[in-house]
């Protein structure tokens, strides 16, 4: 009688299931890592570009600041073009960007949205000219 041994046994075929199995866990955890940092960079991008766009509408109406502190909402900024950006973006349109006079320099501003900042009055005695800088705790 001929035994017929064509075929894997149940043993290898576990064992290519669990090695696809790891492969796949692993590709999976990268992959949403890679994402996670994408849309922490779009973000950012996105805060640079509210920052950038908050500037330039102060120069064309500097009577926005009376005092020593001001805020212009995002999305006023959007409906005067000021700002444009994505419209997956919306949570950001009802934040507002606070803008105050440098304690060491009354005449350069410094703006304010969501934890960052122009890095304005930071880099006044710095030769890092950084355009988009983490507020400190206890500064903001």
């Amino acid at each position: 009688m001929k035994i017929n041994n064509k075929g894997f046994t149940l043993v290898e075929v576990l064992a290519v299931i669990v090695i696809l199995s790891i492969l796949s866990i692993l590709v999976v955890v990268n992959v949403i890592g890679i994402k996670k940092g994408e849309d922490e960079e779009n973000d950012k991008n996105v805060i640079s570009s509210i920052l950038a766009g908050a500037k330039r509408y102060v120069a064309d109406n500097p009577n926005v600041i009376d005092g020593t502190e001001a805020e212009i909402n995002v999305n006023d900024l959007v409906n005067r073009n000021y700002v444009d950006f994505d419209s997956s973006q919306k949570e950001f349109l009802d934040k507002k960007v606070k803008i105050n006079i440098c304690p060491d320099n009354n005449l350069k501003l410094k703006y304010v949205f969501e934890g960052y900042n122009d890095c304005g009055c930071d880099n006044q005695n710095s030769d890092v000219k950084e355009t988009l800088c983490k507020n400190n705790k206890e500064a903001d």
